[in-house]
């Protein structure tokens, strides 16, 4: 199923002014050690300096990325990011990174191999980075169950327990 993160708080240690608000939606691609995350978002309050400034070398600069942590409250607990380190030995997240235009950052089929399924990074957060590589923002995920149209079906009609009618 799909996942979004769109709860944002400020990173527990982060003292800046930016207030990160929006949302970021993970749909699955893939499965076993191809799985990935396919993210779409649109972000306000990330930091103007991205797609402006050199961030060449500067670790998660500008970063959106999947943490290991499982809740926003404790920074101590929000480690790393999370990906399925025996499939893979380099970061897929490191070259994940978001342009500010405009006060917003949106970009849409941004496509992270984790080797992970979107059931297994459903329970983790989301972190927003600035243009330092400093965590200013993260937000845990909710699971989206979009209902198509055929989703749901009553097609198999009983007379009611009680009815007695002719219809």
């Amino acid at each position: 199923s799909s996942l979004k993160a769109a709860d944002f708080v400020a990173y527990p240690t982060y003292t800046g002014n930016l207030v990160v608000t929006g949302s970021i939606q993970l749909a699955q691609e893939g499965a076993g050690a191809d799985a990935a995350q396919v993210m779409s978002y649109t972000l306000s309050g990330t930091d103007a300096a991205c797609g402006a400034a050199n961030v060449s070398g500067v670790a998660n600069a500008c970063g959106i990325h999947i943490h290991v942590g499982k809740n926003c409250s404790d920074a101590s607990t929000i480690g790393g990011h999370f990906w399925n380190k025996t499939a893979y030995s380099e970061d897929p997240w490191a070259t994940v990174m978001y342009d500010t235009a405009d006060q917003s950052a949106s970009a849409s089929g941004v496509k992270v191999t984790t080797g992970l399924t979107n059931a297994e990074v459903a329970a983790r957060v989301m972190v927003v980075h600035d243009v330092t590589g400093a965590r200013i923002a993260c937000s845990p995920m909710a699971s989206l169950q979009p209902l198509a149209a055929s989703s749901l079906k009553a097609a198999d009609f009983v007379a009611y327990p009680t009815y007695t009618g002719n219809l």
